[in-house]
């Protein structure tokens, strides 16, 4: 970008050429006012967007480009590069301000910048900067092409492809193969224009979004471009259809009534033809019930004779089957018991230890023989001291029973202490016992002097109340309160007399007073029907033969018809009558251009009023109308003068009712009145007796009260002193109990210390012995071992012995065939368990069919008795019937099968009734039906009421009757088609708002898929991740849910419409749908929705390991700091630009005011994700740090004045880019 004499700060020009070039990224520093934001604002104009959009002119600061731009020599170029070839795909685009405004106008050369286009030498030798006229001519002197000048749309039009509706959209779409990036960036400059903003703001992204998506909708034909959908519905059209629905629903309902009627009116027409046919049908049904007879008497031969045959049969079988059964029973009996016996003999043979008894019995002779050898050695040592050892045996022994005795002696004296504590126990029991006693007696003698005199009480009060409660006044008072009430009865039976005949009065007068409203309300409707029709042919008089000098009437008397096929599509109807717009045929202007805007008007219909034939039809339908409506309004005036005179007269006889209801009323009040007092004096009567009787049985129960509660203390204190000897008793046994078990313990001591005194006395003599022994020269511990080791072995051999019987059973065993005899056995028996099942079998299924088969046999032999049985029965009925009606038995006609006996003597009841009663069911049906069919305004009242009224007068009640059955059967072909028609158009109309909404929503879906793929976010430093959507959120409407339900039942319909033929009422769900959305319209019958109202940014952001979640632009602006927001918000930009850009190898600007806001790890990464997406940030600030300058490839320092300073790099960049600039900056 290069400045040509610009002012960015100050209030003069810099007099000179400055250039920002923005490749690989470019920083601005300077002093505060130096021009720093002003020079970044410039950039997005390259883009074509509109200054306004950039800066906002308020608090008196001069429009952008006035200030910028403040001379006509002023300009700004932008340099810029097509394609690879820098020599042939150089441009550029030089901008300055319009002559007369602050418009910008712009200028596109083929060459690169020239300085020399923009100075000259003036004829003073000075160097003055050149105009727009002298730098055109000095680059066409170069040999470069320029284009002409182009306003800002127009420019947008070529740089960035825009689609252009102008007469020049041809010359710019040339131009833009010349100078534009050669793909069409549509919005690019609404983006960049979001980014330049003062304050970058999400809802910025959000509007950007929607206008996306409202261009691309437009451009599809889908809806216009405005943000606001409208749904125009009349109220009145859906009311009107909702009365006819539920006209048509009640009228459907009555079909059951009708079937009634045709019913009614079939009996009457058939009813002698029933009566002359059922007597012909008894000689008939006689000869058949007799065919049948002996029909059946034969069968019932045959099946008694089968019965009896199978039963015999059956017989034999089983038993032959039972005896084989018992046959194979006992074989698998047999086999079982040897299966148990040989089981149980295993057992006994002990079989796992069998074997090493075995063993053992053949080693017990050896063992014998060492018993004998231990026997021998004990004996020989026990020999020496068995003197001795019989002598100390003895005195053991006596010390041993001594202590014994002692103990025995001793213990014996606990029976002593234990007798005496059981006397002394039961003296205390005894004593107790009397105690109470004489407790118990001292009570009973007080209850048998107060119960006697409780219950004479009682009875007393008994008869008191009963007096009391069967109080009667007196006879003279009785007979007179008998006459009253009588006479009070018969004034109220004539009131409600009288007042029967004032509510029939009353009920015709209502009757009267309806069918007059109905006839006013007749006369009026078809009064307005009359007026509708008068304004239809007026107007349709008006279209074809127009006033002279009205919009129409010119139309018409033009020379072609041209105006039909476009200017007529476009006129607003209510135009055409009006004489004020002095309208002009100019054959020479272009026929789809109008007011300066060119239409394409090929996809609208021709409107009907333009359209002769269609216009004179409409007249003769609409005079047509009008006859008929003159004629019908002529019907409902007399009608309701028949009604008034009818409603006067009902008035009359209502009043007279009235009068006389009046007079009842006064003799039944004056009756009540009578009764009233008559049964004032028996109450009074009544009352004073039951006072006197109240009064004596109070004092009764008083007496009552009294005697009960001496009776209730003395039981009281009875039981208190019976349970207190009874704690007495409790506290002296224990002290028993404890003493006497002190004593035992005592007893049970000393004899513990005797028995411990003999054990000591043993254990000195059993000491005395051992000394002896060993005296004698004998060891009593070897003595002792040998012994017991004698006894063990002989112990061992007497085992070894007791099982020699079981070991020759068992070697028994094995010669028989040891554990194969069991398998055998087993065999053995399972053989007979299958060859006993089977017979089992076998008998079960022979008794289950023979049982069947008998069950069979037997119900049809029962079936049979009873229909001989029965037809018995009816052939005597026949016969008798027969005689009663004197007819003959012989006939040749074939009786009517299935014909009961019941139902012929019915038939003779019925053919009778019908005739008397079919024309008064006829008549008790047919006028309920015709009042409810027409009794409320509705197309289906109105049907009905012009087919009854096109009958003929003379027609009998019978014949209209039939009438109403067809005309009511016509609902279906002449009301419901357009019942279905109407809903039709009202469902589509509510479906095409529905799905203007719907094609909404998917765009925005589209856009936000092709946002997601162009969203490029790099990891920076305390962001893990970011994910963000654009959605819509149509669902939450509170509205939208009718709409979608009215969507749904229109889909339905038409679903229903496709399978179904079109006899179906159009369903409940439909009238509840509209009924609901009837309320949603507003008194304009129309429903408003801001589509752009309902788009949002959602998604969720984690910083520093925290996710936060959003749904609306408002909440990103607080999720953390302002550096954060700041890389959400250049990520939201990185998206759509990709997705504007695509894969065109473009590159964009990117400006920002401060970067101070970032830390440094997000600030590398904001740079590195800038970098790969082809963007180049141009940022202005008072300072960088030597870290951020590092991340530019130029650096600019600005002073006053618009002096720029440029810290050149160690090397240019090597890329060719978007955005390329010329030299550096001179003076002028």
């Amino acid at each position: 970008m290069l400045l040509v004499n610009t002012r960015t700060s100050g209030n003069a020009t810099s007099a000179s050429i400055n250039q920002i070039d923005p490749r690989d990224g470019a920083s601005i520093t300077g002093e505060n006012a130096v021009g720093k934001t002003t020079t970044l604002e410039l950039f997005p104009l390259f883009f074509g967007t509109l200054p306004s959009q950039i800066t906002e002119t308020v608090g008196g600061r001069e429009p952008m480009l006035k200030f910028v731009l403040p001379m006509p020599y002023s300009a700004i170029v932008f340099e810029y590069q097509r394609g690879n070839d820098e020599e042939h795909d150089m441009r550029c685009a030089v901008l300055r301000r319009g002559d007369n405004d602050h418009r910008p106008v712009y200028r596109f050369i083929n060459r690169g910048f020239r300085e020399e286009a923009f100075l000259h030498t003036n004829e003073e030798g000075r160097q003055i900067f050149c105009d727009d006229g002298q730098m055109r001519d000095a680059y066409i002197a170069m040999g470069a092409q320029c284009s002409k000048l182009l306003d800002i749309s127009e420019y947008r039009a070529v740089i960035l492809g825009a689609e252009a509706r102008t007469q020049d959209a041809k010359e710019l779409r040339r131009l833009s193969t010349v100078y534009g990036f050669g793909s069409r960036l549509t919005n690019l400059d609404r983006l960049i224009a979001a980014v330049a903003k003062e304050k970058l703001d999400f809802k910025d992204f959000v509007r950007l979004a929607i206008t996306i998506v409202q261009e691309r909708l437009s451009t599809h034909g889908d809806v216009p471009s405005r943000q606001k959908v409208t749904l125009r519905q009349s109220k009145d059209q859906i009311a009107n259809w909702l009365r006819d629905r539920n006209a048509l629903e009640k009228a459907f309902g009555m079909e059951k009534d009708v079937g009634l009627l045709r019913e009614a009116l079939e009996q009457l027409s058939n009813a002698e033809a029933s009566l002359r046919a059922v007597r012909q049908e008894v000689a008939p049904a006689l000869k058949s019930r007799r065919e049948k007879l002996l029909v059946t008497t034969d069968a019932l031969k045959a099946a008694r004779g089968a019965l009896n045959e199978h039963n015999t049969r059956s017989q034999r079988t089983t038993a032959t089957l039972m005896a084989a059964v018992e046959q194979s029973s006992s074989a698998h009996n047999d086999a079982h018991n040897k299966v148990r016996a040989e089981e149980a003999r295993r057992a006994s043979l002990q079989l796992s230890e069998v074997k090493d008894w075995a063993n053992a019995l053949e080693r017990v002779e050896q063992k014998q023989v060492d018993l004998r050898h231990l026997e021998a050695s004990a004996d020989e040592m026990s020999g020496k001291s068995s003197n001795i050892e019989r002598r100390f045996a003895d005195l053991i022994g006596e010390a041993n029973d001594a202590a014994r005795d002692a103990a025995a002696k001793i213990r014996a004296s606990k029976e002593d202490v234990r007798s005496r504590s059981d006397a002394e126990a039961d003296g205390l029991r005894k004593a107790a016992a009397d105690q109470q006693a004489a407790l118990t007696a001292e009570l009973s003698a007080i209850e048998v002097e107060l119960k006697p005199r409780i219950e004479e009480l009682v009875d007393e009060r008994a008869q008191l109340q009963a007096q009391v409660a069967a109080a009667q006044p007196s006879r003279a008072a009785s007979q007179e309160l008998v006459a009253a009430q009588d006479a009070q009865i018969n004034a109220s039976q004539r009131l409600v007399d009288v007042g029967r005949s004032r509510e029939a009065a009353n009920t015709a007068w209502e009757s009267a007073r309806r069918e007059h409203q109905d006839a006013e309300r007749l006369v009026d409707d078809t009064q307005q029907r009359l007026n509708e029709a008068v304004a239809r042919v007026t107007q349709a008089q008006a279209r074809l033969t127009p006033a002279d000098g009205t919009l129409l009437s010119v139309l018409r008397a033009s020379p072609d018809d041209s105006w039909k096929r476009g200017l007529a599509k476009i006129l607003d109807p209510a135009l055409l009558s009006r004489s004020d717009l002095s309208p002009m045929h100019n054959p020479g202007a272009d026929q789809e251009v109008a007011f300066g805007w060119q239409l394409n008007t090929t996809p609208l219909a021709q409107p009907e009023w333009s359209d002769d034939e269609l216009l004179r039809e409409a007249l003769a339908h609409a005079e047509g109308v009008h006859s008929a409506a003159k004629t019908r309004l002529a019907e409902a005036k007399q009608a309701l003068n028949t009604a008034t005179q009818t409603l006067d007269a009902r008035k009359k006889s209502r009043s007279e009712a009235e009068g006389e209801v009046a007079v009842a009323q006064t003799y039944l009040d004056k009756a009540k009145r009578e009764a009233k007092a008559a049964s004032d004096r028996c109450d009074q009567e009544v009352a004073e007796i039951k006072r006197n009787g109240a009064t004596r049985v109070k004092e009764v129960s008083d007496k009552l009260t009294e005697l009960r509660l001496q009776l209730e203390r003395a039981q009281t204190k009875e039981r208190a002193d019976r349970e207190q000897v009874g704690k007495d008793l409790d506290v002296q046994l224990a002290k028993l109990r404890a003493r006497t078990t002190q004593s035992i313990d005592a007893i049970e001591g000393r004899a513990l210390e005797a028995l411990a005194t003999g054990k000591a006395n043993a254990a000195a003599l059993q000491a005395q012995l051992d000394a002896a022994l060993k005296a004698e020269g004998v060891d009593p511990v070897v003595l002792a071992a040998r012994r017991s080791e004698a006894k063990t072995l002989r112990e061992e051999i007497n085992r070894i012995l007791e099982r020699r019987p079981t070991v020759a059973l068992w070697r028994q065993w094995l010669n028989e065939g040891g554990d194969q005899i069991l398998v055998n056995l087993g065999t053995a028996a399972r053989k007979t368990e299958g060859a006993r099942a089977k017979a089992q079998a076998d008998l079960s299924a022979h008794e289950k069919k023979a049982k069947q088969e008998g069950s069979v046999l037997a119900a049809e032999v029962g079936l049979l008795e009873s229909l001989e049985a029965l037809l018995n029965g009816e052939i005597n009925a026949l016969v008798a019937i027969l005689e009663e009606l004197g007819l003959s038995e012989s006939t040749s006609r074939e009786p009517e099968p299935n014909l009961s006996l019941d139902e012929l003597r019915s038939r003779l009841n019925r053919a009778r009734a019908q005739v008397e009663n079919s024309e008064n069911v006829v008549r008790r049906r047919h006028g309920p039906i015709r009042d409810q069919l027409i009794g409320q305004a509705s197309s289906v009242a109105e049907y009905i009421q012009q087919s009854l009224d096109a009958l003929p007068a003379d027609m009998t009640p019978m014949g209209r009757a039939a009438e109403l059955c067809t005309i009511y059967a016509g609902l279906r072909r002449q009301v419901l088609p357009n019942v279905i028609n109407d809903v039709t158009t009202i469902l589509n109309q509510v479906r095409q708002f529905r799905g203007v909404i719907t094609r909404f929503e998917g765009e925005v879906r589209n856009f936000n898929r092709e946002f997601q793929r162009g969203l490029n976010v790099a990891q920076f430093h305390r962001i893990e991740s970011l994910k963000v959507e654009i959605v819509s959120n149509f669902g939450e409407i509170s509205f939208m849910r009718e709409i979608d339900a009215i969507d749904r039942v229109a889909r339905e319909h038409e679903t229903s419409l496709a399978v179904n033929d079109r006899s179906q009422l159009p369903s409940a769900d439909t009238a509840a749908a509209l009924t609901k959305f009837l309320q949603l319209l507003r008194q304009d019958s129309t429903v408003e929705l801001d589509l752009a109202a309902h788009v949002d940014l959602k998604g969720s952001v984690t910083v520093n390991g925290q996710t936060r979640h959003f749904s609306r632009p408002a909440d990103l602006e607080h999720i953390s700091s302002t550096g954060i927001n700041a890389i959400i918000l250049i990520s939201l930009l990185v998206g759509m630009l990709n997705m504007i850009r695509g894969d065109n190898d473009i590159y964009i600007p990117w400006i920002s005011d401060e970067v101070g806001k970032f830390d440094p790890g997000n600030f590398k990464g904001l740079m590195d994700t800038l970098r790969e997406n082809r963007i180049d940030p141009v940022t202005a600030s008072p300072t960088l740090t030597h870290a951020e300058f590092r991340h530019f490839a130029r650096r600019y320092v600005f002073k006053d004045r618009g002096s720029i300073g440029l810290f050149a790099p160690a090397a240019r960049p090597a890329r060719k880019a978007a955005a390329a600039t010329s030299e550096a900056g001179h003076e002028a």
